[in-house]
């Protein structure tokens, strides 16, 4: 096929695995040609581009060459400028990473996005505005990737609400935020174990006391 962008090659992807076609199976190769030309047009790639081929990628989930698309997707992530992000382009890229598990996203990566999204929360500026369901899909994906956000941005996320809010909304973020508060709370409780004394930490001083090193 003839050579394309960034933002074909991602528009491609994407319509191909919203129609649950893959391109491969049209056009033998096609799927790999895509991946590839994407790969090698990543460093002018925006955020939706991005959102769209880890769309694709976590529908499609089928060839070899995508995992080293995600691969380089990731990498791109932790080191690009965010601030073409939208929110939805954000939840889309956390919520796909989470049916990607072979291809674990970095702290850098998440913080990043974190990060972004909180920008955009804070935002008053209309074309920024944050929708219910790219709240709710953010924090469901967090929980997912095992990722704790700050407390600043969780309690924004909790304390967002706006008209978009429908009930199914409202108790799918519940449930995110209960997740995201067990882990942190699992967390605390694991390092605190880990810093308490052993057994096998105690000795006995000169005069038969017991006392830690």
């Amino acid at each position: 096929m003839p050579a394309v962008g960034a933002r074909e090659a991602a528009n491609l992807l994407w319509s191909s695995a919203q129609l649950g076609l893959n391109p491969g199976a049209l056009v033998p190769g096609m799927t790999d040609s895509l991946a590839l030309q994407f790969m090698a047009n990543v460093d002018v790639a925006i955020g939706q581009e991005f959102a769209n081929v880890l769309v694709a990628c976590a529908k499609l989930q089928l060839s070899p060459c995508q995992g080293e698309l995600v691969k380089a997707v990731c990498v791109r992530l932790a080191i690009v400028d965010m601030s073409d992000f939208n929110c939805q382009a954000v939840a889309n890229i956390l919520h796909s990473l989470v049916a990607l598990p072979a291809v674990a996203p970095s702290i850098e990566v998440l913080d990043a996005l974190c990060k972004r999204f909180k920008v955009l929360l804070n935002s008053r500026q209309t074309y920024e505005l944050l929708d219910a369901q790219s709240i709710a899909n953010t924090m469901w994906a967090l929980s997912k990737l095992k990722h704790a956000p700050s407390d600043e941005l969780v309690m924004s996320m909790v304390h967002t609400k706006d008209d978009t809010f429908t009930t199914q909304t409202w108790l799918h973020s519940t449930v995110a935020f209960s997740m995201l508060r067990r882990q942190e709370y699992n967390a605390y409780n694991c390092a605190q174990n880990n810093h308490a004394v052993s057994p096998n930490e105690l000795k006995v001083d000169s005069k038969g006391s017991n006392s830690s090193r």
